[in-house]
């Protein structure tokens, strides 16, 4: 069984679709690291800290320099480097095997699942949303 990334632009505490996704893969055996949403170096209180969630969940916050620059011409792929980087740390970390990144739209960080691929990460793209 696979493991996987599952980045999404949300908390956990937001338990929705992709939230019940990552339970869905650990309930049938998949570690699963949960990407927050990235937050500003500005705003970071706890940077890079990972948390357990379930026995097969672990979810943490990439640290950034902020939303707002990504307006700013080379600074999206810059970002989505930096981001990259702390995703990358957790899979040796937690002995991840040959994990997916499962990602939803990625707006103005459409540069991260690239940087994955670079990274040797398999991605698999998804509406990760309910539409009704």
């Amino acid at each position: 069984m696979r493991d996987a990334i599952v980045y999404l632009g949300w908390s956990w505490e937001t338990f929705n679709v992709p939230e019940r996704m990552a339970l869905a893969l650990a309930h049938l055996g998949s570690k699963v690291l949960y990407v927050e949403n990235p937050t500003s170096m500005v705003q970071a209180k706890c940077v890079n800290e990972m948390r357990s969630i379930t026995d097969r969940i672990f979810a943490f916050r990439p640290v950034f320099l902020g939303h707002r620059f990504q307006t700013l011409p080379l600074f999206p792929m810059f970002q989505a480097e930096k981001v990259t980087r702390q995703i990358a740390h957790y899979p040796d970390r937690l002995a991840l095997h040959e994990a997916l990144f499962f990602y939803p739209y990625m707006g103005t960080l459409w540069c991260v699942p690239v940087e994955m691929k670079k990274e040797g990460i398999s991605s698999f793209g998804c509406s990760l949303t309910n539409r009704n």
